[in-house]
């Protein structure tokens, strides 16, 4: 430290930016050994082999095949459905539509109808409620948790926020309406906005029906994501007389109602809406016409996600971040042809542990949660990027699985029994800290008609809790180059070879028509992996791959390069072993299984992981140089759009390296070899002289 702060006396800001990545290098260190030892729980490893020779009993005639075996390890869940809510017919509660915390603890969950009868209006049948459910986050059971009614007349709400005292709510008929809280633990009810949001009651005929889709909210404006005019069955209205420009949209609305614009367009079934990792706006929408699958798409203003007769359909489409393999089975599927999500439902963006940054995912028919790992690849022009990333089967336990005879057919039992047999359909952080998961179904009866599953309720609400578990499984999936891609474990492995990788592709291609299904490609390519290799800490693995293929050059909008929405590729991993011979959680039989969605071949960087330095400018240098830990050294982004110099130099000022970057390549990898040992200072310099500084240790 006496050398630190010598430095400090003759670098100034320079040597105060080495001592603090000093100190900051050592206290990572330091937990990442704390963690190693308090995190080696060999109980776990017992659990797993338990569980999976009592599921080996257990007929797994409607088990997707890629399913992992119940509830993820990591975690422990609660039952927080109060015992005093209906648990049969129209009010059974909460199936929930939407849900947002109060300023005091308090949940307040907008359930939907849970009307049987589904098929024509089954977005209009029966009356929804709005529920305050009081003493969650200190309770330890359902047992201290009360409910009361406080609102009522909705059709089918799908989101629900809280700003200040007030709730709001994205409802099927009335568009946003907002609650403002009155004496004695009333609320009173009025319409906020509803314009083109809501029901198509201009239609003809009573059978078309206009589904919304998630509500969000972010400094002073809402966000609500309406669909089409849809029929049953899923193709849409077209006749000019009966078209809606401002249905298939996403709708920004100033926070008093009174000022809405049309966001983006070419949605067609909308599910959730959500922030993601870095704060951009993410929507789900069910596959159909003109949607090959379901997908995730990133938001943004002017964006055209593919379904026409909406705003900008004129306008070339956003490819997905992620595909949802539909699959042609609601029983799970096969290898080659996996149900993976036939409806992807909430999402909601992990704050802390091994996959923070990270978002979770439910689904419908096949139930549980699934995990997304995202990453964005740089288009050559500054500042914008192409979203893409990898699906993992995360948890199941939550409800049971599909298929033609639920009884004969037993899938995983959920832990919590006959309180949370359904579908994931909401996610919410408690003032706890903790995630909540809202179950539910749309309306209909609980099969296809619902988007449900056989055998399930339309009912739930739970507390998902980490238990600290040490858990080996796949981390995260990256694009590398046309030819390679990364594979990162949550632990050390003993080794990798090419035969512990089977690699599929499939594109995905919108249709032309509005046949349902949109052009679905159900068929995969298998490609060959010509080479294994892991990094030295031996959580990395580089797979050289064949044949890989990248969303094509898009030159005129609706054409069929534009109608693609980009690859899609399986990886199964089997025979990878632990360091600490922990079995793999992923596929239920010792491998892994993930989906990578390949717009733009990487290198990218991790959503929401960039490191900015924000302290230490002077007159001469500039902060906020990005940068970020990867195999082979440390990815630095380019300050500037001309070219630049960047230094490496130890800790006594004595230059390493120096690199001459290009203009136009917005992002350089420094290589090992030009990093000092210990801590390593790095220096961008733009042409015109402008200076970026900071300090990186080498761990």
């Amino acid at each position: 430290m006496h050398q630190i702060r010598k430095n400090e006396k003759y670098f100034g800001i320079f040597g105060g930016i080495i001592r603090r990545a000093v100190l900051g290098a050592k206290r990572v260190t330091r937990e990442a050994k704390e963690f190693s030892v308090r995190h080696l729980n060999f109980k776990s490893v017992k659990s797993v082999f338990i569980a999976s020779a009592l599921l080996s009993a257990v007929a797994w005639g409607q088990r997707p095949y890629y399913l992992v075996p119940g509830l993820h390890p990591g975690y422990s869940l609660v039952n927080m459905r109060p015992a005093g809510m209906e648990n049969t017919g129209a009010n059974a509660a909460p199936n929930t539509g939407g849900m947002a915390w109060l300023p005091d603890g308090k949940l307040f969950i907008a359930s939907m109808s849970s009307n049987a009868a589904g098929g024509t209006n089954a977005n209009r049948l029966g009356v929804s409620h709005g529920y305050i459910l009081s003493g969650i986050p200190a309770a330890t059971s359902n047992a201290t948790v009360t409910v009361s009614q406080v609102s009522t007349g909705y059709q089918m709400p799908s989101g629900a926020v809280v700003v200040g005292s007030n709730i709001y709510v994205l409802d099927n008929e009335d568009g946003l309406t907002k609650l403002t809280p009155g004496a004695g633990g009333t609320y009173t009810k009025t319409t906020l906005h509803k314009g083109l949001l809501g029901y198509n009651t201009g239609l003809t005929g009573s059978g078309y029906r206009s589904w919304t889709g998630g509500l969000a909210y972010k400094d002073g404006f809402f966000y609500a994501v309406v669909g089409m005019g849809l029929i049953p069955g899923g193709t849409s209205e077209y006749t000019d007389a009966n078209l809606y420009r401002g249905k298939g949209s996403v709708w920004k609305i100033s926070l008093d109602g009174t000022v809405a614009d049309t966001l983006a367009g070419g949605v067609r079934n909308p599910v959730s809406m959500a922030w993601g990792p870095d704060s951009q706006l993410f929507y789900t929408d069910n596959q159909g016409s003109f949607m090959p699958t379901s997908a995730m798409f990133h938001v943004k203003q002017g964006g055209f996600f593919g379904h026409l007769k909406t705003p900008f359909d004129n306008q070339m489409r956003t490819p997905p971040a992620i595909l949802f393999p539909y699959g042609s089975s609601t029983s799970g599927g096969t290898a080659s042809n996996p149900t993976v999500a036939r409806v992807a439902t909430d999402m909601l963006t992990l704050r802390s542990g091994r996959f923070a940054k990270q978002m979770l995912v439910g689904v419908n028919h096949t139930t549980g949660v699934n995990r997304v790992f995202l990453e964005k690849i740089p288009t050559g022009t500054p500042g914008n990027y192409v979203y893409q990333g990898a699906l993992f089967p995360f948890s199941q336990g939550f409800g049971v699985g599909t298929g033609a005879n639920a009884t004969s057919e037993p899938a995983i039992p959920g832990v919590l029994g006959d309180d949370f047999t359904t579908n994931v359909n909401r996610m919410s952080y408690g003032p706890d800290g903790h995630i909540y998961l809202g179950g539910g179904n749309s309306p209909g009866n609980n099969s296809g008609g619902s988007h449900g599953f056989v055998g399930g309720r339309q009912y739930g609400l739970a507390r998902l809790v980490p238990n600290n578990d040490t858990v080996f499984e796949m981390k995260a999936i990256r694009s590398l180059s046309a030819t390679q891609m990364e594979i990162e474990f949550t632990e050390p492995v003993v080794s990798v070879a090419t035969t512990n990788f089977t690699v599929r592709q499939g594109i995905s291609t919108q249709g032309t028509t509005t046949a349902y299904g949109g052009g679905y490609a159900a068929g995969t390519t298998t490609l060959s992996v010509t080479a294994a290799t892991l990094n030295a800490a031996k959580t990395k693995a580089t797979l050289t791959i064949t044949g890989m293929q990248q969303r094509p050059a898009v030159a005129t909008a609706g054409s069929v390069e534009d109608r693609t929405w980009g690859s899609m590729i399986q990886i199964n991993v089997t025979g990878v072993a632990a360091v600490s011979n922990r079995p793999m959680w992923g596929d239920g039989s010792g491998g892994g299984v993930a989906w990578y969605t390949l717009n733009k071949f990487g290198p990218g960087e991790d959503v929401g992981l960039s490191t900015a330095i924000a302290r230490g400018d002077s007159r001469d240098m500039r902060s906020g140089l990005l940068f970020k830990m990867r195999a082979g050294g440390v990815a630095v982004r380019s300050p500037v759009e001309e070219a630049w110099t960047l230094r490496t130099l130890d800790m006594t000022g004595r230059v390493v390296a120096t690199h001459n970057v290009e203009a136009g390549r917005y992002e350089f990898v420094v290589p090992t070899s030009s990093m000092n040992t210990g801590v390593t200072i790095l220096e961008a310099k733009a042409q015109g002289g402008q200076r970026w500084i900071t300090a990186v240790p080498k761990l």
